[in-house]
This record gives C-alpha cells, structure tokens and sequence, in this order.
C-alpha cells in the first residue's frame, strides 16, 4: 500500500482482500453474542477499532465512523474498512478522505471537534485564579512551550537554555513567564531550570495505575488544559495539537523549526515533523510563525507581545480549515447524527 495506495483499484483491492484474509474470529464471537445494529467507532483507522469494523462488516452490521485526529488520513495508512457513515471534524479531513482514500463525500459529515465545547461553554478561571493555581505573578505576560518530548527530539532543553538566557538578559518587551507544558506520555526533564524562578515546569494528565508514562485527562485536567490556553499570551511548540486548542482563543503562536544548538540533519531534526502535511496546512494559513533560529523565535515572541492580533486573519483560517465551527454545539451536532442511526 506504501507504493500503490494513490491508486483507486489498487486501494480497493487491498479493501477487499483485507476483509477476505483477515478474520478477527475473537472479536467476531461478541456479535455473534449479542447481536448489535450498529457500531460506533470512534477512530476508524486504529488497529483495535479495525478488528471491530471488518467483524461488523462480515456480520452486516451497519458501521458509523469517526477520523480522530487531524493527521490520520495522511499518518495511519490507507482506511481498511469503509464504513457506512463517517462523522469528522472538519471539511479538510472530508476532502482528505476523498483524495487520499476515494471515499463518496455523500457518507461524510463535519461535525467540528466536540472536545473544546467545554472550552467554549464552562466558565474559565479568572488570571488571578490561575496566576495563583500554577504559580505566577499576575504583573507578567505568560509564554507556554510545549516540547516535542524524548520520543521525539532530545534538543527540547536546549530551547528552554535559550529561553533563560533571554529572560536573564532581559530581551523580552515585556516581563515574562515561562510555562513549560511536558508531553504527557514522554516528558523531559529540565534540570537547567531548577531553582529558577522565571519557570513553571508541569507534566499534564494523571498517572494510571503504577506507570507514570500512562497518562489519562480526567475533567479537571481538561479544564486545567482550557484555563492555559485561555490564560497565555504566546504559544510555542513542536509538532502538537495545542495550536488548535490555542486556536480557541485566537492565541499567537510559534512553531519551533530548528534544534537548539545543534545543526542536526534533516532526517533527525524537528524541521522533518513540520514538513508533514497537516503540519504544512497549519503553517500555510499564515496564523503561526515558524521560527527558524534564535534571534527569530525572541523577535517573534517580542512581536506578539507587542501586538497579539498579529496574525489574527490567519488564525481565522486556522478555525475555518480545522476547526469548522467553534460554537460549543460539535457534540450536539455529533450527537444528532448518532440519533439517526438508533
């Protein structure tokens, strides 16, 4: 499928061989069992969620479908079950779904993304309350990097040993602190930044069970998530979600496109991450600026200190291709397609 799957035959000769050879008997046995009418899965391109998708294929049962992340038409291979019906965030992952996978755009449905209406309909923490829950001075701008983690780059402190010095050697426009927002699943560890007092380092999610790397988002980790965002003067990331969820806001940000100290190749520096599509659709909205040095990541950062509505038309892009609508209805909207089918 890697060398072939551009083509619509050859795609949908792997479609059907996949449902003839493979067989999930132990999944089968649960409809046998219970006979459902409907499968709902909510990320139709996992592999668990695939053995339930071509067992409800093979039974009749009728098949409804979610795309759970804006890069799974392009990161997850090609869809090995098509269902009946597919529900997905925006018209970019509908007109993806139809380039890459050839599907009929009458079985898809935008709904928007039902995970930021509580961002839209909860009641967000004043500063105050905020300042006081992380622990910073109400007085000052707050800059919050998300690192790439150790799965990804081993150059994330490097960045934060940037970001000291600026602080240190007041470059910044504006009194600024920093908050340092770990990947859940692969943090770093920042022993550069001990004892100083112009950093919040924090590692998001709650531990399940005895391995500190499962992390779950429970409700109040969610609403910690809103608060940050709602909170923050400027974003700076490498290869994440979180300009999305910053997007909510109409939050500057600023992707980090070079490795620190390092001049690493290609294939082993962050740049790579940022060429991948969704990466190079975010960036083409023109709503983010791309650092690609030292000097320009401060000149950004001092850019929209000084004028947060830089940018703002391209952030409006960024809502209209990725978010489709941000007016805390996505799960009623979801809901009402699900009705449909019960």
């Amino acid at each position: 499928t890697k060398i072939f799957a551009g083509h619509f035959w050859i795609a949908r000769l792997f479609q059907s061989s996949f449902l003839k050879f493979v067989d999930y008997k132990s999944v089968r046995q649960y409809f046998k069992e219970y006979k459902p009418t409907l499968l709902f899965s909510t990320d139709i391109f996992d592999d668990s969620d695939t053995a339930f998708l071509s067992s409800a294929k093979k039974e009749g049962v009728t098949i409804l479908g979610m795309v759970r992340s804006w890069d799974n038409c392009y990161s997850k291979g090609l869809l090995r079950v098509i269902p009946d019906h597919i529900i997905v965030n925006n018209t970019t992952i509908k007109k993806e779904l139809i380039s890459e996978h050839f599907l009929d755009p009458n079985i898809i449905e935008e709904v928007g993304l039902p995970q930021f209406d509580h961002f839209i309909n909860d009641t967000r923490l004043t500063r105050a309350e905020f300042c006081k829950e992380v622990g910073f001075d109400i007085a000052k701008k707050i800059l919050v990097f998300a690192p790439a983690g150790n799965a990804l780059s081993d150059i994330d402190w490097q960045i934060c040993d940037i970001l000291k010095d600026a602080l240190d050697q007041g470059k910044f426009v504006k009194p600024l602190q920093i908050l340092i927002r770990n990947h859940p699943n692969h943090p770093m560890t920042f022993e550069n930044l001990e004892n100083h007092g112009g950093f919040v380092v924090e590692l998001p999610g709650k531990a399940v069970g005895s391995n500190q790397r499962n992390r779950e988002f429970t409700l109040q980790e969610c609403r910690h998530l809103a608060d940050t965002m709602y909170h923050l003067d400027v974003l700076m990331y490498v290869a994440t979600t979180l300009g999305l969820d910053a997007t909510v806001y109409n939050k500057p940000q600023i992707i980090i496109n070079f490795d620190g100290f390092k001049n690493k190749k290609y294939s082993e520096s962050v740049v790579r991450y940022h060429d991948e599509d969704h990466m190079k659709k975010l960036i083409n909205t023109g709503g983010v600026k791309v650092a690609k040095n030292t000097d320009e990541l401060i000149n950004y950062i001092n850019a929209y200190l000084e004028n947060p509505k830089l940018d703002n038309e391209g952030r409006a892009r960024i809502v209209t291709e990725q978010l489709y609508k941000i007016d805390g209805k996505s799960a009623e909207r979801l809901s009402a397609v699900l009705a449909r089918y019960v």
